[in-house]
């Protein structure tokens, strides 16, 4: 075995080594680079292959064994050129296009190839090349093996395309990464025009040599450059896998871009919106649409439902500016902040609502009724406040315990809310005394709402594990004249003395309190 050949095996040996070694370091790099990372890993796998069995060729004398090697090179061969494609395309943002479709096209020619070569299409009368210090593999070439060549140069020219125009429109602080993509694009390329242009010493292959260049040359880059680290030529790392939902416009408000997460927001978003206007996908959600045509860049706020859960986004509208300061679209952005609103309006129950009835508290009562009283005089209306204390409550606490006295209260609590306007505002005074406040309602009314609550809880049987209570409750009653101006505290000051005369006259009736003959009040 002459030197000449010990050490082209030599070369394409260690190229196997540095092929296998970048496809691992890619791989180890899937997790902060996504798919990027893994199609070069799955090419450089393929230069792998190839340049072990063209060690392989180099080694063997005779043609049948030698064309048993070449037929499983092309395992490797065929995959190199479709998974470098993906990988530029995934390096320069075009995601959109590694749809599944796509990808089971791009592979149907390499797969045909791959067939061919082990069926004897693509190898016209092979035979060893004479008068050479040793034998290299020939033949003539067929319509397959001028697809093949044709095939992997438009993905190698498609490759280089994306890579130049990356270098060219590059920021500064990404130019040199750019830079260090283009170079390896370009390096297998010259090997395989030199292969097939008949320019390579003794007929030898080149491609494997030189794409184990291009790993040598992107090894150099992963460690001084970062090359499939920075976001700009990772960008299912920003875009694709960022926890926000965006939306890309141009000028004239059509849909240019989108990300997965605004999928899992809007149901509507697919491939097929792509290039239509926003009404026509976004039309269920005015809010937006307005945002986006009137270029409102106050942030707005959204309620979707999505199934049985309800989520809050926050969408802002920003500009979309070229390297040329120009406006060239629109982007807008939802942030989800569902687990915040969750916990105000979760902190708004706990400040407003007593936590045993459900029912607002005194606080927030007082509140609304203020709110009340003032609508009522500006519209010259009826107002009416009632009061309810239950009678002998205690009893049931020191016979029963407090479990049964919050059931009762429970109980009583729902009995009236049904019987009661949606409207209508029910709140808890302390204990077992609650407040009624009835909008609209003059006292006559008022008299008659407490006199059917009063008489249903008396023949309602409220029960309790193995026991049943029958309660009763002592109601006051008064309520806003039009002729008055009754501050708040006033009205529940009348109301709250109608209710101790409604106890001190026997207990389960109702007492109205009137401003008649001295402000006299009136059992009834």
């Amino acid at each position: 075995m002459t030197y000449q050949r010990i050490l082209l095996i030599g070369i394409n040996l260690l190229s196997t080594l540095l092929a296998f070694f970048v496809s691992i370091s890619a791989l180890k790099k899937c997790k902060e680079s996504g798919m990027a990372a893994k199609f070069l890993a799955l090419s450089m796998a393929g230069t792998a292959i190839y340049a072990f069995f063209y060690a392989m060729e180099l080694a063997y004398n005779t043609i049948n064994l030698i064309y048993t090697w070449v037929k499983i090179e092309h395992i490797g061969i065929q995959i190199i050129a479709p998974f470098w494609l993906l990988f530029s395309l995934s390096v320069n943002g075009r995601q959109k296009w590694i749809s599944r479709t796509n990808v089971v096209l791009l592979f149907i020619i390499p797969v045909l190839l791959v067939i061919s070569a082990f069926a004897g299409w693509m190898h016209a009368n092979p035979r060893l090349t004479p008068n050479v210090p040793f034998p290299t593999f020939y033949y003539d070439r067929t319509i397959w093996s001028w697809t093949g060549i044709i095939y992997i140069s438009i993905c190698l020219a498609i490759s280089f395309i994306l890579f130049a125009t990356m270098s060219l429109k590059a920021s500064r602080p990404f130019r040199k990464q750019a830079l260090i993509l283009l170079l390896g694009s370009i390096v297998p390329w010259v090997g395989m025009l030199m292969t097939q242009l008949g320019l390579s010493p003794y007929n030898l292959d080149l491609t494997p040599f030189t794409i184990s260049i291009s790993g040598i040359i992107y090894l150099f880059g992963f460690d001084k450059y970062q090359i499939l680290d920075i976001t700009p030529m990772a960008k299912d790392i920003i875009f694709e896998s960022m926890g926000e939902g965006v939306l890309v416009l141009d000028n004239h408000n059509r849909i240019i871009d989108f990300n997965p997460m605004l999928c899992r927001i809007f149901t509507e978003c697919s491939d097929d919106v792509i290039g239509l206007e926003i009404q026509e996908v976004f039309n269920p959600y005015p809010a937006l649409l307005t945002m986006v045509n009137e270029n409102n860049s106050d942030p707005i706020e959204m309620k979707l439902t999505h199934q049985n859960s309800v989520a809050y986004y926050r969408c802002i509208l920003l500009p979309l500016i070229n390297s040329h300061k120009e406006t060239v679209g629109k982007i807008v952005t939802f942030h989800d902040f569902s687990e915040t609103e969750n916990l105000i309006q979760q902190l708004q129950k706990l400040a407003t609502l007593d936590n045993l009835t459900g029912i607002y508290n005194r606080r927030h009562f007082y509140e609304l009724a203020s709110k009340e009283i003032a609508r009522a005089k500006r519209h010259n209306g009826h107002l009416a406040l009632l009061i309810f204390d239950l009678d002998d409550f205690k009893l049931i606490n020191d016979k029963f315990g407090h479990s049964a006295g919050d059931a009762v209260l429970i109980k009583v609590v729902n009995i009236f809310a049904e019987n009661l306007r949606e409207y209508d505002i029910v709140g808890r005074f302390g204990g077992d005394e609650f407040l009624i406040l009835l909008p609209e309602t003059d006292l006559n009314t008022a008299n008659k709402i407490a006199e059917k609550l009063r008489n249903l809880l008396e023949k309602t049987a409220i029960p309790f594990e193995e026991h049943s209570f029958h309660i009763t409750a002592s109601f006051g009653v008064a309520a806003t004249s039009l002729d008055q101006d009754i501050p708040f505290e006033e009205l529940v000051r009348r109301v709250d003395e109608a209710v101790y005369d409604a106890k001190d006259a026997g207990r389960n009736r109702v007492c109205v309190y009137t401003n008649h003959t001295n402000d006299k009040k009136v059992p009834l």
